[in-house]
């Protein structure tokens, strides 16, 4: 195109304007969500023929031409696109985000505070991904699932087979005994008077791949560190306990080549937690008093149930897979719930070492148990909770000063056998969840294992209700257990072998 003085007119604009975009702008630019903007040149078009005025294509508003918009003021009234508009803008701000609901977990915590109540609801295990058969680790053996079995014998069967994958591997029980040994070689040095004791369940047999490790700490000339009381309100240790544990976190700061993150957590029995860093099990060393007759109890409880290693295995899988294994949460921990165990074999008069009928006895008694009632293990009995508290005179004494405040009438009460005055119930506040959940599990196994004696097919593993599916964290740490246990190490000196 030439002007009347024969000078060309060239546009040189990053977008130049075409024909095109004039259709646009007027059909659907009125009509769009969104709001055009027409990207800016970088320079402004200046004109060939000198004394033309120049075009201008920068940013500024007010150079620009007249381009339609979807703002308000260029809506044609009446057209019903500003009152659709201002709707959907209306409801973008007025509405607000949904709120999360509170986990079961967490309502039963509240109500522990508050002295509320609560409905027990079943809890599913958190990972609920369907897999096949041959994905579960203790149903590898396919043709052992191919002869015909009963629903109960598939159930033991299933029971045996789990316990056998989830016991500790010759490579995984090597693992576990250097970072014993290492914990040893750094707080047992020559010059020092501290010396550990293992106790827990590594000492009574019952311990898992990835269980803690748990060491009692001891001195020739301090015994029970000045804690006589077990009241989980009072947070009071003596100077001498306090210098302790800042020596044994000082010592694991200094081993930072096989120890990470230890801590010092002031409880009723007052702890330093630490890390291993090659396998991240974790090590809990703990000022408390002898615990040999709790290991006495449970060997001979063991000797009495031949079935109770795998069935307590069982257990505490489905605790872990559901998040109720941790008492600090409202759990139960893993002393809680071999007793447990043992209160459902013993109340239900269990002559049968067979293990599918045990778990199904564990299953039916605590999701019919009144917790309203206290519950003995020695001598098997009920027991008026009110009228014979569980509690330590100095604990009794605080309550009636109103120091410290009475549990709701809900929670569980399950007396130690070895220790009378020791509430193992006195944290578990989710007692309400673990009985609904014992119920749901019971009816499900119930139904799988009928479908067997039917000479059905069951859709799956009939454990894969109770314990869920693998974790794959958890085979991930299990993993590097076994790659650590397989490692030929040098030894680590005559210090690490005088254990207490």
């Amino acid at each position: 195109m030439k002007s009347a003085s024969g000078f060309r007119l060239t546009c040189r604009s990053h977008n130049p304007f075409r024909p095109s975009l004039v259709l646009w702008q007027h059909f659907v630019l009125p009509h769009a969500s969104i709001r055009f903007y027409q990207r800016p040149s970088s320079s402004d078009t200046q004109p060939v023929e000198p004394g033309l005025p120049s075009v201008s294509n920068s940013s500024d508003p007010q150079s620009r031409p007249n381009v339609p918009n979807n703002d308000a003021s260029s809506t044609p009234p009446g057209s019903g696109n500003e009152e659709q508009r201002f709707k959907i803008r209306r409801t973008r701000l007025d509405s607000k985000p949904k709120r999360e609901l509170a986990s079961p977990i967490a309502v039963a915590l509240r109500c522990l505070y508050t002295f509320s109540d609560y409905k027990g609801v079943p809890i599913l295990p958190k990972s609920r991904r369907k897999i096949k058969d041959m994905w579960m680790p203790w149903m590898t053996e396919s043709a052992l699932w191919n002869r015909p079995l009963t629903g109960m014998e598939r159930v033991s069967l299933e029971i045996s087979k789990f316990y056998e994958w989830a016991k500790p591997t010759p490579n995984e029980s090597r693992a576990r005994d250097r970072v014993m040994q290492q914990v040893l070689s750094t707080v047992q040095i020559p010059t020092s008077r501290i010396r550990l004791e293992l106790f827990g369940s590594e000492r009574s047999g019952l311990a898992l791949p990835l269980s803690d490790i748990d060491f009692r700490v001891l001195q020739p000339d301090i015994e029970g560190f000045d804690l006589n009381d077990n009241i989980p309100s009072k947070r009071r240790i003596s100077k001498r306990t306090k210098r302790l544990l800042d020596t044994l976190k000082f010592r694991f700061l200094k081993d930072e080549t096989h120890f990470k993150t230890p801590a010092i957590h002031i409880f009723s029995h007052p702890l330093i937690s630490v890390s291993h860093t090659a396998t991240t099990l974790d090590v809990q060393l703990v000022c408390c008093n002898d615990t040999s007759a709790q290991q006495d109890a449970i060997a001979k409880y063991i000797r009495q149930y031949p079935q109770l290693p795998a069935v307590y295995t069982v257990v505490r899988a489905m605790m872990k897979a559901r998040g109720l294994a941790e008492p600090a949460h409202g759990g139960f921990g893993a002393y809680t719930t071999l007793m447990m165990v043992v209160a459902a074999f013993r109340h239900t008069q269990l002559i049968t070492s067979d293990p599918g009928h045990s778990l199904m006895k564990f299953l039916n008694f605590w999701a019919s148990f009144d917790t309203l009632n206290g519950l003995s293990i020695s001598p098997p009995e009920l027991f008026d909770k009110e009228a014979e508290p569980v509690l330590s005179e100095t604990a009794k004494q605080d309550l009636l000063d109103g120091r410290i405040k009475a549990l709701p009438p809900w929670m569980l009460c399950l007396r130690d056998p070895v220790d009378p005055t020791n509430n193992l119930g006195r944290k578990s506040a989710s007692i309400k969840h673990f009985q609904a959940t014992c119920k749901h599990l019971a009816d499900s196994l119930t139904y799988n294992y009928r479908l067997c004696d039917r000479g059905s097919r069951p859709p799956g593993p009939l454990l894969w209700s109770v314990v869920g599916p693998p974790d794959p964290a958890m085979l991930r740490r299990r993993y590097k257990l076994e790659v650590f246990g397989s490692k030929k190490l040098e030894p680590l000196g005559e210090e690490a072998q005088g254990g207490g």
